[in-house]
């Protein structure tokens, strides 16, 4: 990675952890507040998933600006969310764009991901992928980073994920750059959650 991209990824880590912090001190009285009722928990689903939206659109890239209008879609006939940003040339500054969202959408009523992939993304590396997985929804069923430029610590950090979520049933990672060690290891968790 380049001395600029390395500025440009501290930069957004930092931005990120800025954000995610403020969104963390002004969610606590909304928290307080949580004895809502049924009309108030939609609202606050619609509010979450705005800021995954808003977020994919301040990328000005191209495919999320369209996945942020399936978004939008989704949001309003209340259908399972799914995110896939597949061969869009994402890089580890777009996944920050991501985690800082996905971190912040929690304290408004959060955003539950069926489905989340962005194979064929060879610019997302380790960096991207281990910071996405920490901010994975447990409500994800599938998961995809094919061909994405990931080594042993990202497939470490979705093999983590891959035994805390109870209801993933799909991880498609072929094509990176995993030891044979880190494969064995998928093909442990796939026996032992029967997923595949």
């Amino acid at each position: 990675m380049s001395n600029n991209n390395r500025r440009l990824v501290l930069r957004q880590v930092l931005r990120s952890g800025l954000i995610c912090g403020v969104a963390l001190m002004s969610g606590v009285g909304f928290l307080a507040d949580k004895g809502a009722s049924a009309e108030e928990t939609k609202r606050d689903m619609k509010v979450g998933i705005n800021i995954l939206i808003d977020a994919l659109r301040s990328t000005k890239n191209i495919a999320c600006i369209k996945a942020s209008d399936m978004l939008e879609v989704a949001r309003e006939s209340n259908r399972d969310t799914d995110l896939h940003l597949r061969n869009a040339g994402h890089e580890v500054a777009h996944a920050l764009v991501i985690v800082a969202a996905l971190h912040e959408a929690p304290l408004y009523g959060g955003i539950d991901l069926r489905s989340f992939s962005m194979s064929y993304n060879p610019g997302l590396t380790d960096d991207g992928v281990i910071a996405l997985a920490r901010v994975f929804s447990h409500t994800l069923t599938e998961l995809g980073f094919v061909k994405c430029a990931i080594g042993n610590d990202g497939g470490e950090a979705l093999l983590k994920f891959g035994y805390e979520a109870d209801r993933l049933r799909m991880i498609c990672a072929e094509g990176n750059n995993f030891s044979k060690a880190i494969k064995t290891k998928f093909a442990l968790l796939a026996q032992e959650k029967q997923i595949s």
